[in-house]
């Protein structure tokens, strides 16, 4: 597993010299942090987990989970995979998107939530189901932010580098030493390079999957449906 939000401070300050903690201050340390992991996630759709819900004979769409980033593989009934269709793609397939059947599509609407950051997804089928069944997701999340000094990046060792040097370059933006900041920059982007490598080259590290607090797991871009049976 990744560094501990613990070891994430203590590097961080002992690349910023300040072992004492008497210049930055612990909560901008931690806000930086989950900034790279939601870059991170937002970036690679490296954190993957499932997630259900039941259809409503006559219902057309349905809340996703509120951490919610991007679609992995839809299954309808444990029987079949869907296909995601635009709406562009629906609009030209039928004239009524309310017309019931069994679901072969799904697409997404999503609208802006509570807050400017916060976006509300929903899935739709179609055709809409005419009964009740079970649909079954894969799907790319944003990761429980790191809050306990326990609390691990959920990444395989020595795939967090980044994160320090992130931090760190965040850091000296904010008081503005620009020189310093450039050199973080500079360590980030390296690091940046070797975790997009290893994320997208190896067709095994879904086997050496770690896992967060919200109970999700760390698997892989390209993965593929025979990695999923469908019960």
């Amino acid at each position: 597993m990744g560094l501990t939000l613990s070891e994430v401070h203590t590097r961080v300050r002992s690349l910023l010299n300040d072992q004492g903690q008497q210049v930055f201050q612990s909560p901008e340390i931690t806000q930086f942090s989950n900034d790279w992991m939601r870059e991170v996630a937002a970036t690679y759709n490296c954190f993957q987990k499932a997630g259900s819900f039941a259809t409503v004979a006559g219902t057309r769409t349905y809340s996703m989970a509120t951490d919610f980033i991007d679609i992995g593989m839809v299954s309808y009934n444990y029987t079949r995979w869907l296909s995601e269709i635009t709406w562009n793609e629906l609009a030209a397939r039928t004239n009524d998107p309310t017309t019931q059947g069994t679901p072969d599509t799904y697409y997404f609407e999503r609208t802006p939530g509570g807050t400017s950051s916060q976006v509300s997804t929903v899935m739709g089928l179609y055709p809409v189901p005419s009964e009740a069944s079970q649909v079954k997701y894969f799907y790319y999340y944003s990761p429980t932010a790191l809050v306990n000094w326990t609390d691990r990046i959920p990444l395989p060792d020595g795939n967090d580098e980044s994160a320090v040097y992130y931090v760190c370059e965040k850091m000296k933006l904010k008081d503005r030493e620009f020189g310093e900041a450039e050199k973080f920059r500079v360590l980030k982007d390296v690091e940046f390079k070797r975790l997009a490598s290893t994320l997208t080259s190896s067709p095994n590290l879904h086997r050496r999957m770690g896992s967060d607090r919200g109970g999700g797991t760390v698997l892989w871009p390209g993965l593929n449906r025979s990695k999923f049976s469908i019960p």
